[in-house]
């Protein structure tokens, strides 16, 4: 909530809040959820309905890859109505040769919008962005979708 009221106005931090109240959503990570210099900020939200979810845990994962961490949410006690629907899978495929090119592109990238940035959520956003957007052109996804019945 601290992020969200220092990203906005007043005004529009309080609407956001009156519509999360509104809504009956609670917050639910309460640690940090990226640590850099020494330094953790909770930028990570889960917001869940207070009616639906009670009996839930949430836990952090550190697998050290990068400056996040990540969040484990574990709801239980849940009931789910059973709907005739369409399962669709997603597949990448991750061969040596796409990681190579993957690689080459992130080699030739210019990172200008990085390292020219003042501020550390705006480098971490840009440099996100030209990550998945590389990521997104080397490795993308075939869906299958098969009727389940």
């Amino acid at each position: 909530m601290w992020r969200l009221k220092h990203k906005l106005s007043h005004r529009k931090f309080s609407e956001a809040k009156s519509r999360i109240h509104n809504e009956n959503l609670t917050q639910v990570v309460t640690f940090p959820t990226r640590i850099c210099n020494n330094k953790g900020t909770l930028i990570d939200s889960i917001f869940l309905d207070n009616a639906k979810f009670q009996n839930l845990s949430v836990h952090s994962f550190d697998s050290s890859l990068s400056d996040h961490v990540a969040q484990i949410l574990t709801l239980k006690n849940i009931t789910v109505p059973l709907q005739k629907y369409t399962h669709t899978s997603k597949t990448r495929i991750m061969d040596d040769k796409s990681i190579a090119n993957f690689q080459s592109h992130l080699r030739k990238e210019a990172w200008n919008s990085v390292y020219n940035s003042e501020y550390v959520n705006e480098m971490f956003n840009n440099f996100q962005c030209i990550l998945i957007k590389h990521f997104e052109i080397i490795h993308n996804q075939t869906l299958a979708g098969l009727p389940k019945g």
